[in-house]
């Protein structure tokens, strides 16, 4: 505004800071009005107008004393020091736009390099765009290629100088060395992820809440691989198995399963042709079976009773794998080289320690600029950057320990239980063995018993005729 302003009236409230205006083509906002003007009072005074709060609404530095009037004429002063602002502001673009206006203005950025792109920020120099080779755009972060694109429509992510994907209609891409297409970003109040399609027949979609949900269509397949090694499938059909056979396990020693709800009793293969036979136990393998049984006994955990208190924590039966192992050495036998005596160890686990700690990062802020929006009658606003405070996780240097080295004994109880049914088999047959000799004994002393009473018959004939 170069002339004082003088439309419509303004009303005035005893005591505050705030000027109403009204009248036809009142708008103090297109008129340019700023904070640092000047209002002229009805007493003819003029004090510092500190905020133009709307197109006819204006905060002045100090309360109004008189009287609350209305339809009080007025003036609206703009203040040299503007114009004085305005000029050293001009005269600095025009020294510095010469440069802008033959390079950059123009639309020609200067070839840069990985670690000063021709297109970076302040304070973050290694990170930007750049003209990485002939007709090939890319983006740079951390003094590192991070994605390309070229001439030829082929699109890079993570680095390198070759193209990895041909992608001519720009809807597929190469993530991981998998090919396939971002279908989506998604925004709103539920959902904030991707979409990565393989050949469109998986997807992967994640939320806000950390879901992750992998979807087939047609139904095919999902892969999991680590160091490019395929180790766990989800088939079409929802069949969940490895990817190799009778190689991995689920769960760890240190790492255990704390149970498995199955709806019938787990398949355990036993093909003969799959075994090398050797046969029975042997007589040190029956002894140690037979003693096993006297080793069963009542027993409960000790995390149960930590958790639910004695009384609260539930009875197990069964036996106590280093007392079972004992057995074994009693009898000359190695434990360690039957299956079913387990001895697993692990190693000390530990990770990086972290610390929250406060930075500040500049940050786009939304602030209104006290202009209004023609079509929407709303006001408008304008993106700022500002320093911001965050809170954010980083190392301390230190590691801290998530699992103590261990080790931990166990029993594969279906062997074992065939161990002790072997040894009652062994027992049962030594003793029906026995009851079979037994009883040809009492038949034949039952043959003589009838001789005894034959001859006894024999005598008492012959006493009577003597």
């Amino acid at each position: 505004m170069s002339t004082w302003y003088k439309t419509g009236t303004v009303a005035y409230a005893n005591g505050q800071t705030i000027v109403t205006g009204s009248g036809a083509g009142l708008n103090w906002i297109e008129a340019g009005i700023q904070p640092g003007d000047a209002l002229r009072l009805p007493s003819r005074e003029f004090v510092e107008i500190t905020a133009i709060l709307s197109a006819n609404q204006l905060e002045i530095a100090e309360p109004y004393l008189a009287a609350t009037s209305a339809g009080h004429a007025y003036t609206i002063k703009p203040t040299t020091a503007r114009d004085v602002e305005l000029l050293t502001s001009i005269q600095a673009f025009r020294g510095s736009f010469e440069s802008v206006r033959d390079n950059i203005g123009s639309g020609r950025f200067p070839v840069g390099t990985l670690t000063t792109p021709a297109g970076r920020f302040i304070g973050d120099e290694d990170t930007g765009f750049d003209r990485i080779y002939a007709n090939a755009f890319g983006i740079v972060a951390g003094g590192a290629l991070r994605v390309l694109w070229d001439g030829g429509n082929n699109t890079i992510f993570g680095g390198g100088t070759a193209p990895v994907y041909n992608a001519p209609n720009r809807t597929t891409m190469q993530i991981n060395g998998v090919e396939g297409a971002l279908l989506a970003f998604l925004t709103g109040d539920t959902k904030r992820g991707y979409i990565f399609a393989t050949n469109e027949e998986v997807a992967m979609e994640i939320e806000p809440s950390c879901t992750l949900r992998l979807n087939t269509f047609g139904n095919k397949s999902i892969t999991i691989s680590t160091t490019n090694t395929p180790r766990w499938v989800f088939e079409g059909g929802g069949t969940y198995r490895p990817a190799s056979d009778n190689t991995l396990p689920i769960g760890a020693a240190g790492n255990r399963v704390s149970g498995i709800f199955l709806g019938t009793s787990p398949t355990v293969t036993s093909d003969e042709r799959d075994k090398a036979w050797r046969g029975e136990l042997s007589e040190e393998e029956l002894a140690v079976a037979r003693e096993i049984a006297d080793e069963f006994g009542i027993f409960q955990y000790h995390d149960a009773i930590a958790a639910k208190g004695t009384e609260g924590a539930r009875l197990h039966y069964g036996p106590r794998a280093q007392r079972v192992f004992e057995l074994f050495d009693k009898h000359g036998l190695d434990w360690r080289r039957y299956a079913w005596c387990c001895h697993d160890e692990w190693s000390r686990l530990v990770e990086d320690e972290t610390a929250p700690v406060e930075t500040i990062q500049t940050q786009p802020v939304y602030r209104p600029t006290g202009e209004i929006d023609p079509e929407t009658g709303e006001p408008l606003h304008r993106v700022v950057f500002e320093p911001v405070p965050v809170t954010q996780q980083q190392k301390t240097g230190r590691t801290i320990t998530i699992r103590e080295q261990g080790d931990r004994y166990g029993i594969r109880y279906e062997q074992m239980t065939l161990w002790v049914i072997a040894a009652l088999r062994a027992d049962s047959k030594a003793d029906r063995a026995q009851i079979e000799t037994m009883k040809g004994e009492i038949a034949e002393l039952k043959d003589r018993l009838a001789t005894l009473s034959a001859i006894e018959d024999r005598i008492a004939a012959l006493e009577l005729r003597g």
